[in-house]
Formats: structure tokens, sequence, C-alpha cells
């Protein structure tokens, strides 16, 4: 059944349902019933490509196609069609070869109309002939596909085994769609009971279950079924599952389908039990996420359902997502270790949030809105910002010393509650940046390194460990010394914010993420200023810091699909230089006309600071130095340019070594990102 009418008769239901025959007389209705077919597509089949010539309209009955085109050999999606949709139709009235590309995004039924029959059909209907050139007009003016790209999101939600916070995930996942994107969400709860969530969500009303089995799938029907939650703003649908039954299996795809035209977000809680409904609901997703835990015997079992699963489903293995729930005392087995085991990518570490050892309550269910600023929900509000589109990265970029301003960026960012999702830094500002996202907050950066304020003998101890100048004239082992103790062993996969460490493999000439791996060797690699620092190797390549090519890590950002980025570009500028140099300038002559009324013996150890000076500065090291970050400013410049909003804090008359004016540097920081946060805070409501 679908829509209440039998399958056989899907043509008489979109031909009544359809705008664009719904208005015509029975005679011509029944006239466009005798010369079409019901065709069903497969999800992922391909109706027809570019190219392709143009012999049969086509009406979408149930089911999702996309509509899409190859433009600079990539795909781009022009638009999404479901029930009642038309396509193929410019095509057909101008006899050109098809621009575009159609593919069931599910499993689809189609109306199809071959061409002579479709000819004769306008002959006979003349009103149906002037609604399409009509509409054919508009779309050759407008150059347009409908209202572009409004995609539906299937979302299914399936683990192994119960107890390992599956449900907890799928209901904190809707709750941060509905929140993040202001979409609608509606959670499907398929179960022999199908209400459980609802009762400990204290809802008032939990309504009837849908019995796919016997139930037929009218739209009015299932919107009784449909309870909305205004405490948590989505709707739920609860649905009866018998395992046994495959009439329901045969429904599941249908539901799904129908679902996908009121909202854009479908949030499937699968049972555990394996069979036809569940793979044929699986396959019909657009990404399926496998809880599980760090448990071996539970990592086990994920194994075998992963293996049935490629089995039975013919899904792209990269849709598939494994979330690692450490809701359970997290046991000494490593990453290395579970993506062998499971022999698949961990998509997401899940934080520990469980009240009660294996008891799901209102509280754990409402995680991202009670405790929004748990670890766990944090994890959960970045994963539906992703789906949703609407991730938020932070580009620290290159620039030794002057990238203590970062500190200031990320305590103004605390403060005001700014969620950032990905952090992406280059050299100073991978030091930064990993510090940041391996869990310690603007403040703590600070205090470590307020450690240096004021102390030049201190900075200069952990700079240069000099060394014969073969590849470097500092070996960089205090530096990485001073890594170790804040960053420890910690790899990427231990740290609480994604993050992207950028380098550059000098013997390629090309640039290195880092975003996997020991963090200490990355954040060294990105640290490495050439001719100063001894570069680091991998694969016996030569990594030196990414700020030689990418100075502020914008596009490292937009390449992991960030489409908003706040960028922070430290690097003086030659007007910020010349401004140093002046109030520099003025320092020195008021210096030497205060010195002039002092005692002989003290202008005398003055003139002799003055004389050291002139003897050792600029020094290799400056010269070098500053040739590379003069050089790294107009790429910089340009880097931010991709950017949506740019912080720029420099301290006038600052230089490169100065980790010793930590307080003035940091304070510049929050100074400008205070001043950024109108543009910040619009970027984010967007």
């Amino acid at each position: 059944m679908f829509f209440g009418k039998p399958i056989d008769i899907n043509k008489s239901f979109i031909i009544n349902y359809a705008p664009i025959f719904s208005h015509l007389k029975r005679s011509e209705k029944n006239l466009i019933l005798r010369n079409s077919k019901a065709a069903h597509y497969k999800k992922g089949d391909l109706i027809y490509k570019q190219g392709d010539p143009p012999d049969v309209f086509y009406c979408v009955i149930s089911g999702r196609v996309k509509i899409s085109r190859l433009k600079d050999s990539r795909e781009e999606v022009l638009e999404f069609l479901t029930c009642g949709m038309y396509f193929g139709i410019i095509s057909l009235l101008t006899t050109k070869v098809h621009s575009v590309n159609a593919e069931a995004v599910n499993d689809s039924l189609i109306l199809r109309i071959k061409k002579d029959d479709f000819d004769f059909i306008l002959r006979r209907v003349p009103g149906l002939a002037i609604d399409l050139s009509r509409t054919l007009s508009q779309q050759i003016r407008s150059k347009d596909y409908g209202r572009g790209p409004l995609k539906s999101n299937i979302i299914s939600i399936y683990s192994a085994i119960k107890g390992i916070g599956r449900t907890m995930y799928a209901v904190n996942l809707a709750i941060s769609l509905r929140k993040e994107t202001s979409k609608r969400v509606i959670f499907l709860e398929i179960s022999q009971s199908g209400k459980e969530v609802l009762k400990i969500l204290n809802t008032e009303d939990i309504g009837e279950l849908i019995d796919l089995e016997h139930s037929a799938l009218q739209k009015d029907m299932i919107n009784k079924f449909i309870i909305k939650n205004q405490d948590i703003d989505i709707d739920f649908l609860n649905i009866s599952h018998n395992p046994q039954a495959e009439t329901s299996s045969e429904q599941i795809s249908s539901l799904l389908a129908l679902l996908t035209n009121d909202y854009q977000y479908i949030i499937v809680d699968l049972p555990v039990q394996r069979g036809e409904f569940v793979f044929r609901a699986l396959t019909q997703s657009d990404t399926i996420y496998i809880i599980t835990d760090y448990d071996i015997n539970n990592l086990k079992a994920t194994r075998e359902l992963m293996g049935d699963l490629f089995k039975n489903v013919d899904y792209p293995q990269e849709k598939i997502r494994v979330i690692l729930n450490a809701k359970k005392e997290s046991s000494k087995i490593t990453y290395g270790e579970i993506v062998k085991l499971i022999d698949h990518d961990v998509f997401a570490n899940i934080p520990a949030f469980w009240q009660a050892a294996d008891r799901i309550d209102e509280t754990s269910l409402k995680v991202v809105l009670t405790q929004s600023d748990s670890e766990y929900a944090r994890a959960i509000r970045r994963i539906a910002r992703e789906i949703g589109g609407v991730l938020v990265g932070l580009a620290l970029g290159s620039g030794a010393a002057f990238g203590l301003a970062h500190i200031g960026v990320i305590k103004v960012l605390e403060r005001e509650k700014i969620p950032i999702d990905v952090v992406a830094g280059t050299s100073i500002g991978a030091l930064i940046g990993a510090l940041w996202a391996s869990g310690k907050s603007g403040i703590e950066i600070e205090n470590i390194m307020m450690g240096y304020n004021k102390n030049k003998g201190k900075v200069f101890r952990l700079l240069f460990d000099f060394c014969l100048p073969k590849t470097s004239l500092a070996k960089g082992k205090r530096v990485t010394k001073f890594l170790r103790r804040y960053l420890s062993n910690k790899t990427f996969h231990d740290i609480k914010l994604p993050l992207k460490v950028v380098a550059c493999n000098l013997d390629k000439r090309e640039k290195v993420i880092f975003d996997s791996g020991n963090l200490v060797d990355a954040v060294r690699s990105s640290l490495a200023i050439p001719g100063i620092f001894k570069p680091t190797k991998s694969n016996g390549d030569l990594i030196i810091d990414g700020g030689i090519l990418e100075p502020v890590p914008v596009e490292a950002l937009t390449k992991a699909g960030i489409k908003k980025i706040i960028a922070v570009n430290v690097l003086p500028s030659p007007q910020d230089m010349q401004e140093g140099y002046k109030d520099y300038k003025y320092y020195l002559e008021k210096k030497k006309a205060d010195i002039q009324k002092l005692n002989f013996i003290v202008r005398i150890i003055y003139n002799l600071r003055f004389l050291f000076r002139k003897v050792f500065f600029p020094n290799i090291f400056d010269i070098m130095v500053n040739s590379i970050l003069t050089m790294e400013h107009v790429m910089a410049k340009e880097d931010c340019r991709k950017a949506n909003v740019v912080i720029h804090p420099v301290v006038a008359g600052a230089n490169w070594f100065e980790f010793f004016r930590t307080e003035a540097l940091i304070k510049k920081g929050e100074l400008k990102t205070d001043k950024a946060l109108p543009q910040i805070k619009t970027l984010i409501g967007q």
C-alpha cells in the first residue's frame, strides 16, 4: 500500500496528487494513465546521465531523486526532487540531450511517459502543454533548478548490542540538529514497545504506535501518529517493529521517503536485531552511525556487525561512521588497536557522561540542553554542526612570539561562549592550538606562557640550544621537552577538539596537514623555522615550519568543509613595522636624553648596553626570521581573504623573539577580538 492505495494504482495516485496533473479533467487523467508506466529504481540507480538523448518524461511517485551536473570535473548538486515533482521536461521539449544527471537517492518509484506517448498527450491536452511551456520558459530564463539543493538527511543510529549509549546519542543528536540548524527534525523510535523515549522524556501524550505491517501509509494518517514535543522542539514517530514481518521491511523505504517531504533531518534509532527490515532502513540512509565503546567484546561484536553490514547493504564505507562512546571506564586499548580490531576508522570519540552505569534517564537524553557545557554535549553539538554544514573553524597563524596574541583571542572566545568546532594552526599557532585542543583553557595556557613574562634568560634558554650549523643553528630539543611537558604522549585521537597542524615537506615542496598520530611530533614539525630549528623527518622527508607555505591555515579548514572561518593573523604589516620603528627611535632618543641626566657610572653602563646591541643586533637569527616573516606577511594577507572574520592583533615595536612580552601580546589579542565580536556573533548566527 502507498498513501492508502494499492501498489498497482500508484500511477492513479500521482496523477491526482502532482500539481502538474491534479487540475486536469478525469478523461485527461485517464489518458495519462493509459500512456504511462511506473518504474522502480534502487538507491544509487542512474535514471539518466548528462548527454543522454531525451526520450522520457519523469515524475516522482515515491523516493527521492538527485539532479546534478559535472562542473570542473566535480559534481554540483542542483536539486533534490520528492513526491509529485517532475523532471526531464526541458530536454524533452527542446529535443536537446540531457544537461544534467538524475539519480535515485532512495529506492524510488517513478512515473515514466515515453516521448511519443508524451507528444500524443500534449496534442490531446493543450492545457497541460501550456503549463509545461510556461515552466520551461521560467527555467530557461533563470537557468535555475527549483529552490536549490534542499536536501533531507536520513540518519540511522545502530549498534551491535544494547546498553552502550545508542539511544542517548540518537536523541541528543536530534536535539542538537534542531538547535544548531533550525531545520525540522523527526525522531523515529523503532522497537516492539516503541514508546520508551517519550516515556523517559515525560511527554504527556505519547500517542499510538504505527504498525507498518498493517498500516496504509497515507500522509494524513501518518500525521496523526506524529507527536510534537514542545520541550525539545522535535517531532517523534513511534514504530512497532515485528522482526518476523516481511511487509514492514518493504514499507520502511516508503515511510522514510515520505518523511523527506516534510523534514530536513530524520533520525532513525534502529533496534539491535539484524534482519531485512534493519538492512532496508540502513540502505535508505544518507549516513549510518555505529555506536560502540572500549570494551573488547563489544568491539569484536561491532566488527562482526560491520561484516554483516558490508555483506547485506550496498553502501559506501565512508558514509558509515563509527562513534566510540567512553561511557564506561576506558581500557588500556589504544586507538590503533581499536581501528585494527573493528577494521574501520573511528569517526569520533564521545566523552563519558553517565550518571548511572547502564540506565537512561531524562537528564541523559537531554544532555545538550541541561548540561550544555559538558564535554559530551560539546562533542554531540560538533557532530550536529558538521551534519548541518555550519561548523566554525579557527585558523591560528604563524609569527613566533607575535603568536602569543592567540591566547588572548582564545580567552575572549571562551568568555563569550563562541563555539569553535575545528582548529587549524601553523607554527606558533599550532603550539597554542594544540594546547587548547588538548583541553587546556585560555587562562591555563596564559599561565604557562606567563612563566616567561619579563624573563629574557628563560626565553633564550628555551629557544637557543645551539648546535653545529649543519641544518640549523638550534637543535630544538628544549622546545620538544617543553611540548612533552604539556602535551605528554597525546595523539590527535586523545584531544578534545579536532586539530589540523600545518607543516611543509621541504623535499617535495608541498604542504603537509597533520591530523593523526603523535601530537608533539606534529607541532614540533610545524615549529621548525628554517635555519633556526632542526627540521624533523616524516617517511624520510624533511619537514619544516608550515608558515613557509600557509602562514594562516585557512585553506586547511576550507578543504575540510568548514564554511565559517575566523582567521587570526599575528604577522605585522609594513605599516605596523614602520610605526614600531618610529616608536623605537623615539624611545631611544628619549632614553639617551634621560641618561645624560644620570651620574657618570650609570651613563657608562647604559652606553655599554647600546654598544652591545649595535654589535649583536641585527644578528643572523634576526635577519633569517624577519626575512621569512616579511615573505609570510604577503601570503598571510592572501590566506585571510578566504576567511569570514579576520583578527589582526599586533603590538607595535614587538620583535619575533620577545616571548618575554607575554602580557602585552596576550592583551592585544583580547582587545582585537573584543572589537571583532559583533562580526563573529553575526557569523555564528547565520
